[in-house]
């Protein structure tokens, strides 16, 4: 028998089909491998979206973080020396000898113009709005800081919880010069001194305590047995999510009826939880 000995005899009918051109089996992936695709595709998108929200984030709250960042440049890390608090409200002449206390002032004329002053985060002259309504909180931040109507008047013995409300950030495109006023509000620690001034009366505050809530916790609106001072605004710069507070007692004058560090006596008074939850809503509705 003759041998057959072609070069391509030993070929079968899929290697021709190979060599001609033929087409092949599709080629099925893995399970696991398109798992793992997708799972990859997946944290792209959530990457992708991560960096465009935190831009975005940056770019609406330029002004406020522009503040943070220049503070914790200047202060926290070159150490540039900020001015220490006072220690002690009673003043003292240079002989050593201490000088008779001052006679504690009348309440703040809220019909003469009022500021605002903490030298620990840079502000001067803050204009104050007196006796704001919920209802028109937002607005008037757009003047400077807004004493909520309703909590006391600097040096009135009724209710003694001075109530002031500012933003920490807002719309970079919204008109005001105040939108950034208290984004460094964190920053102030106990012993730290804030004043009000109106006219040729000054009140001095020391700073207690300072602490985030919830929107619905209203308890820092109560009236308070000595006079304080609340500062308040939204938190974490740039959200609605909470409220940072700034717990201040009044140093000068010293208060009516204190002497030795003894408290004032008064009757504390039921929060008004009606218009102090619209405060509240409002911040929620509102740009910080």
């Amino acid at each position: 028998m003759e041998q057959n000995n072609h070069p391509y005899s030993h070929l079968n009918e899929q290697d021709v089909r190979s060599i001609i051109g033929g087409r092949h089996e599709p080629r099925r992936d893995q399970p696991g491998r398109k798992r793992r695709s997708k799972l990859a595709e997946a944290f792209r998108l959530v990457f992708v979206f991560v960096v465009l929200f935190g831009l975005s984030f940056l770019l609406v709250n330029a002004p406020a973080y522009s503040t943070r960042l220049s503070y914790w440049w200047n202060v926290e890390y070159r150490g540039k020396k900020v001015s220490a608090p006072s220690t002690s409200s009673t003043p003292t002449p240079t002989n050593g000898s201490p000088i008779a206390t001052p006679e504690p002032q009348k309440p703040l004329d809220t019909s003469q113009p009022a500021a605002l002053e903490i030298e620990k985060i840079g502000l001067k002259h803050v204009p104050i709005v007196w006796n704001a309504a919920p209802d028109e909180i937002i607005a008037r931040l757009a003047e400077g800081v807004a004493h909520y109507k309703g909590t006391a008047i600097p040096g009135s013995r009724e209710h003694q919880n001075v109530f002031i409300t500012g933003h920490s950030s807002n719309w970079w495109w919204d008109t005001g010069a105040y939108n950034s006023v208290f984004s460094l509000l964190d920053k102030l620690v106990a012993g730290d001194t804030i004043k009000i001034t109106s006219g040729d009366q000054t009140f001095v505050y020391r700073v207690r305590e300072g602490f985030s809530i919830t929107p619905d916790q209203t308890e820092v609106l109560r009236a308070s047995d000595t006079p304080i001072l609340t500062l308040m605004t939204c938190w974490p710069v740039g959200t609605n999510a909470r409220r940072w507070i700034i717990i201040a007692d009044q140093i000068e004058p010293p208060p009516v009826g204190e002497s030795a560090g003894g408290a004032v006596e008064t009757k504390k008074e039921p929060a008004p939880f009606g218009t102090i939850l619209d405060l509240f809503r409002t911040f929620i509705d509102q740009p910080r």
